[in-house]
């Protein structure tokens, strides 16, 4: 039966502080072994938060290299788990930021224009699937047809990015379904 993502966690965790008991008590190789278990949580944290588009593959390591080289900064007011833990979503998280605003950077419209069928008389009419999208998200279409970016219609429409940014993911989702219809 397959670990639940709870239970290979708490597993990971009691690793990562048994390994970190060993190195505080100056066995050979706890180190490796610590850097070892920090790559496992590591990774099992970037999988959870990028699910389907695969992270760059040294993330993981950069993330657990890192860790191993500010255990200084540890000040064992928690269990080591615990701070590595924190440390390792706040990375998965930048690093997420940053691949969305990479993704979310190329022109968007190009990803809604490829014929769904080769017979030439079946053109897509994409004024038709602008009016399907309700304002808010047709503006942000429109919007991103002018070339500007995310940011600047938050900007332009005094809007969180957050709130473009869904609405950008829904006329998305509602435009692609309407072509493969």
């Amino acid at each position: 039966m397959a670990e639940t993502f709870t239970t290979y966690t708490r597993r990971l965790s009691r690793e990562i502080d048994a390994a970190y008991e060993a190195y505080k008590a100056g066995k050979p190789g706890a180190d490796i072994v610590l850097h070892a278990a920090f790559r496992a949580l590591a990774d099992h944290i970037l999988r959870q938060r990028f699910r389907p588009d695969a992270p760059d593959p040294s993330l993981e390591f950069e993330i657990a290299t890192r860790a191993v080289q500010n255990l200084h900064q540890f000040r064992a007011k928690s269990l080591l788990s615990t701070w590595f833990t924190r440390l390792a979503r706040n990375e998965a998280n930048r690093a997420l930021g940053e691949f969305i605003k990479r993704r979310e950077k190329r022109v968007p419209i190009d990803l809604f224009l490829p014929a769904r069928a080769s017979n030439q008389d079946d053109e897509l009419d994409f004024a038709k699937l602008r009016e399907s999208l309700p304002p808010e998200q047709a503006e942000v279409i429109d919007l991103l047809g002018e070339r500007y970016s995310l940011e600047e219609i938050a900007k332009k429409l005094g809007k969180p990015i957050g709130t473009i940014r869904g609405r950008y993911r829904l006329a998305k989702a509602k435009m692609k379904r309407e072509i493969h219809k």
